[in-house]
């Protein structure tokens, strides 16, 4: 843990880039995320650092990263709003749970909370996902005045990585995987219609519920968001509209026994705006700007 709090401090010291730590602190156990918090702590580090738990932190887990970080953001990854269907998928902790590390995060000084949830999973049908998306509403009501809780939901897409659980026992789990051979998911990925890209579908909802799932708590999400500030009225319009027209595509491409390659063009180009969530949104301040070049001597 200390050599990682040094690669951070020395990337900090470079630039003014935001720091992403893949996986959680805690998987190797609360001694290793003491000592690389001590570790950190000593280093007073001014860029944005995002920390990604696996499960909801405790509060006494939160004052350590708030007293050695001075500038965080935490991402969650509840996954659905269903404990059943999170539990399904490897995550056993309750909303009870989630809530009280989201208050917690908020009083003690975190930048900002992501929460990712997920399209696609067991157990989980159509009206579920849209269930997910009331329960984002419900947490917006409470917690979006701090401005810091940002939650967005995608498909497991395109694929469901090769080499999972899933996908080398799909039937246990209730999946279908369409394509097993690299040659396949390379063909895959040149199909206009996302839908026929995706390698897998569920028990509880074909290719075209993910898809149509999808748009459709994209948009409700955005509605949600503008409520509530999380995003500007134009910008929720704008991206309401891409949705919408894609959706229709989609839908045209269907019901057509050919796609006309001006339909093609538009929906590759369409698909790079109706990102379920603004792609700025993942973004994170910068501190300072450019290369420190001469701190980067003695690194090569």
């Amino acid at each position: 843990p200390e050599l990682l709090a040094d690669d951070i401090q020395k990337t900090a010291r470079l630039t003014g880039a935001p720091v992403m730590l893949l996986g959680d602190i805690l998987q190797d156990g609360e001694d290793y995320a003491d000592r690389f918090l001590d570790a950190v702590r000593g280093y007073r580090i001014e860029n944005e650092i995002a920390i990604e738990f696996f499960s909801p932190p405790g509060e006494a887990t939160i004052q350590k990263v708030s007293r050695s970080i001075k500038n965080y953001n935490v991402e969650i990854s509840p996954e659905s709003h269903d404990p059943d269907v999170r539990k399904a998928f490897g995550k056993n902790y309750s909303n009870a749970d989630l809530e009280r590390s989201i208050e917690t995060l908020i009083k003690t000084g975190c930048n900002r909370i992501d929460l990712f949830f997920m399209i696609g999973l067991p157990y989980q049908d159509y009206d579920s996902v849209m269930n997910t998306i009331e329960y984002c509403g419900e947490l917006l009501d409470t917690y979006g005045h701090s401005g810091k809780l940002l939650p967005m939901i995608s498909p497991l897409a395109p694929f469901i990585d090769p080499g999972s659980t899933i996908f080398e026992d799909p039937g246990s789990l209730g999946y279908t995987i369409f394509y097993k051979t690299l040659r396949e998911h390379r063909e895959a990925m040149l199909k206009a219609n996302w839908k026929e890209t995706l390698n897998y579908e569920t028990s509880w909802m074909t290719r075209g519920d993910i898809v149509m799932a999808t748009y459709d708590s994209a948009e409700k999400l955005l509605d949600l968001k503008k409520k509530h500030g999380v995003i500007d009225v134009k910008k929720a319009e704008l991206l309401k509209g891409y949705i919408r027209r894609a959706r229709a595509l989609i839908r045209g491409m269907d019901s057509s026994a050919g796609i006309d390659e001006d339909v093609m063009n538009e929906m590759k180009e369409l698909n790079e705006f109706t990102s379920v969530c603004d792609k700025r949104e993942l973004e994170w301040p910068v501190k300072g700007w450019g290369l420190n070049l001469m701190g980067m001597q003695g690194w090569f």
